[in-house]
């Protein structure tokens, strides 16, 4: 993950927080 540039990263990790409370919820 620290090889990916600063965009992807950021990218990502705004995906994860939105798909994590769906997630959460099984």
């Amino acid at each position: 993950m620290a090889e990916l540039p600063l965009e992807a990263n950021v990218q990502f990790a705004t995906v994860l927080a939105t798909a994590m409370p769906y997630v959460g919820r099984g």
